[in-house]
């Protein structure tokens, strides 16, 4: 990049920015929760109902869990829904979310970390885990190389005491 010297400084010029594509996909999963953007949120609903119809059967009745979360935005304002057996979409009132003149909307914010949370695999749940953070500790000691990549791993699996990134005076 040419960078231009004058009396305000360093500027870059327009030309030299870098070029990108926007993501031409609008809808993608983020694990178990199904987004899909777009700026006009009724254009999100329409794409949000092809997909559902394109799951029917997918959820069952005797699996609960297999339910399919829809995270529908367009970044004024979002919809959160939900796909039964029939692969019928039902959906909540649209939620202001970042209208530009007002602080963020804590319904939408909140509405938005639940559909995210739901994305996130379940904590394992191993019999390590019934050991004390003691001895889970020196698993993770054992098993990793560093202070670092051990915090990490017990980040991963939901084990050992919390790390509090400090340097250790020897």
């Amino acid at each position: 990049m040419r960078r231009v010297l004058d009396r305000s400084g360093i500027y870059i010029r327009v030309v030299d920015v870098p070029s990108w594509e926007p993501n031409g996909n609008h809808v993608f999963n983020i694990g178990g929760t199904i987004v899909t953007l777009d700026q006009d949120l009724q254009n999100a609903l329409k794409s949000a109902r092809d997909d559902a119809k394109g799951r029917a059967g997918a959820v069952t009745v005797d699996e609960p869990k297999a339910q399919i979360t829809y995270l529908l935005s367009s970044i004024r304002y979002i919809i959160l829904g939900q796909v039964d057996s029939t692969g019928c979409l039902s959906y909540t009132a649209p939620m202001a979310f970042m209208d530009g003149s007002s602080p963020q909307s804590s319904d939408a914010t909140l509405s938005l970390l639940q559909a995210l949370s739901l994305a996130l695999p379940p904590a394992p749940c191993t019999p390590v885990h019934a050991l004390p953070l003691e001895i889970q500790d020196r698993i993770l000691e054992y098993v990793t190389e560093g202070p670092v990549e051990a915090a990490r791993l017990g980040c991963l699996l939901g084990l050992g005491s919390p790390f509090l990134w400090q340097r250790r005076v020897d």
